[in-house]
């Protein structure tokens, strides 16, 4: 039963005023924009992630081009690898090949007091190098106690470049496994008289000018663009002769037009210095 109303009572409404309403609706109206703010918040953070992830990729990318550049373009004529190297090769105690394919012709170098240095390269034979003992003294002594301590024996012709045509070895095991120089880097030492002519025997370096080392190099015919005197003109330093070959020409010509794997100066296959010593005669 409805309740009646008495006199001078006024009548109970339910109705929201006009004010309520507004505030009502601005509420709702202000969540909805704190939720719209928070998720455009929450998309620009995503975002800002996004790129940060995309930017540090990139930069990885370019950091390992830049990086793969260097190293491959770092050495002109590469001197010694920085890396950890350690004996991964022995020599074995036959070769595979009869004495004969070494022998040569007795040596007649320009000046008998030079030092004269045979090396055996398996499957291919001698090559005899002479010496400029009184040139460039220091160059000789360092390369002589490489080769009078067997560290060339068992190591490769590891690079048989076109541009300029030469022939290089002396710090490599087969596989490219490196070898460590055992002795301290020697200062670049030039006589001018000594020149990149075809069989010149020269020292390997980095664009470091004193960092040659152990490795060294045949020119295959004349590369005086690497002499001193040319490399002085464009602001540079030469490289340094020691030596040229006197007998076993066609070896390291034959050597320089092997295959080579592709997109590198790495012959296909091992070319392993068998062993090299100082002729006594």
């Amino acid at each position: 039963m409805a309740r009646k109303r008495r006199r001078g009572e006024k009548k109970r409404t339910t109705k929201t005023t006009g004010a309520s309403k507004a505030e009502k609706e601005r509420g709702d109206f202000d969540k909805k924009l704190k939720s719209t703010k928070t998720r455009e918040e929450r998309r620009a953070r995503y975002k800002r992630k996004q790129d940060f992830v995309l930017f540090g990729i990139m930069f990885i990318l370019i950091l390992a081009i830049v990086g793969g550049y260097v190293l491959a373009n770092e050495y002109f004529l590469n001197g010694d690898s920085d890396s950890d190297s350690q004996d991964y090769y022995q020599i074995p105690s036959s070769p595979g090949d009869s004495q004969s394919i070494y022998d040569f012709p007795t040596p007649n170098p320009s000046n008998p007091s030079n030092t004269v240095v045979v090396m055996e390269i398996r499957d291919y034979g001698s090559i005899v190098m002479e010496l400029e003992d009184q040139k460039v003294p220091n160059t000789v002594a360092n390369f002589k106690k490489y080769v009078q301590d067997g560290f060339y024996d068992g190591l490769i012709i590891h690079r048989v470049a076109q541009n300029p045509k030469v022939v290089q070895g002396g710090g490599y095991y087969p596989g490219m496994n490196p070898k460590d120089a055992t002795y301290d880097p020697i200062d670049l030492e030039i006589d001018n008289s000594l020149t990149h002519v075809d069989g010149a025997l020269a020292m390997a370096r980095t664009f470091e000018i004193n960092s040659a080392t152990a490795q060294f190099y045949i020119s295959v015919g004349e590369n005086h663009g690497l002499d001193d005197a040319n490399m002085i003109q464009q602001g540079d330093r030469g490289y340094a002769v020691f030596g040229q070959v006197i007998s076993g020409h066609d070896i390291y010509r034959t050597i320089n037009s092997v295959a080579v794997k592709q997109g590198t100066e790495e012959p296909a296959s091992d070319i392993i210095i068998q062993r090299m010593y100082v002729y006594q005669g």
